[in-house]
């Protein structure tokens, strides 16, 4: 993949969006962190993303979703197990909106790995286009160990939703 030019990092304070936003810092590519506000995570999980941001100097912004979650349920009924896709992908999807027009110019970076499950190992590409926004994927074919090893040697502590449910806890 070519160098990916200066942008910002989707930021979940998960093990793969920090890999993200910290191997883009070392590259001095990272211009902040990108916190997308679902109205949908665990309580704990802004405050514990806005503090491992300060903890690692990164600036941050938090782009709230224009839906609430409790709106897609009473139009579309309550998402089963195939819905987790749909739902995230408008909640997110309408935030990148909001990010595309305040920050028309600029390009996002995801911590999306082939190497995650099955399906992202067909679906994740290293360079996509969502909602208009490119983002690009700098950290695609680390393996799980190579990120937890990367993420534990630049000073990332899990979250206790992380610790607890074993995911970022930003998009229930």
């Amino acid at each position: 993949m070519s160098a990916i030019p200066p942008c910002y990092a989707l930021f979940s304070n998960g093990k793969d969006s920090f890999a993200t936003a910290k191997s883009l810092e070392l590259q001095d590519r990272l211009l902040g962190a990108v916190l997308i506000d679902t109205g949908i995570s665990i309580p704990t999980w802004l405050d514990e993303a806005f503090a491992a941001c300060k903890k690692q100097s990164w600036p941050y912004i938090v782009i709230p979703t224009n839906i609430r979650y409790e709106w897609l349920v009473w139009r579309y009924g309550f998402p089963g197990p195939g819905g987790h896709s749909m739902v995230m992908n408008y909640l997110k999807g309408r935030a990148i909106q909001s990010f595309k027009r305040d920050y028309p110019k600029q390009a996002l970076a995801s911590g999306v790995r082939t190497g995650e499950s099955g399906r992202r190992k067909f679906s994740a590409a290293p360079v996509s286009i969502r909602e208009g926004v490119t983002i690009y994927a700098p950290i695609i074919g680390w393996s799980t160990a190579q990120t937890w090893a990367f993420a534990r040697e630049h000073g990332y502590e899990r979250s206790s939703g992380y610790s607890t449910l074993q995911i970022s806890g930003d998009c229930l």
